[in-house]
């Protein structure tokens, strides 16, 4: 498909190499569209795991189930006074096997929290 830049004179079609840059632009957009923010409100993720069927009882209890009382109280800390989640952060790493959640069921919540 042939694009045009719309100019004074009237539309002038764009020259091979312009085609193969926006081509090589319009790629790249979609892999960046594809990829999960890295980071969300804690807002947006605690919306984001409502809307997705996780309770916050079933968070409090993955949290309350960390064997190290370290890891425990650090996790702790990151939910209930952090104010965004990275996607990689020991927070996420520990809850979304502890809450049945995949790699890819974590980056579909990230990208609905982004949205919200």
């Amino acid at each position: 498909m042939a694009r045009f830049h719309a100019t004074s004179k009237g539309d002038v079609p764009f020259t091979p190499e312009e085609e193969t840059a926006r081509d090589a632009d319009e790629a790249l957009a979609a892999v960046d569209a594809a990829r999960p923010p890295q980071s969300v409100s804690m807002a947006q993720a605690r919306k984001a795991l409502v809307l997705g069927g996780v309770s916050m009882a079933s968070v409090a209890a993955a949290i309350a189930a960390i064997s190290d009382d370290t890891e425990r109280e650090l996790a702790q800390i990151d939910w209930e006074y952090a104010t965004t989640v990275r996607r990689v952060s020991p927070l996420v790493e520990s809850l979304g096997p502890a809450l049945g959640l995949t790699d890819a069921q974590i980056d579909a919540l990230f990208v609905a929290a982004a949205s919200l």
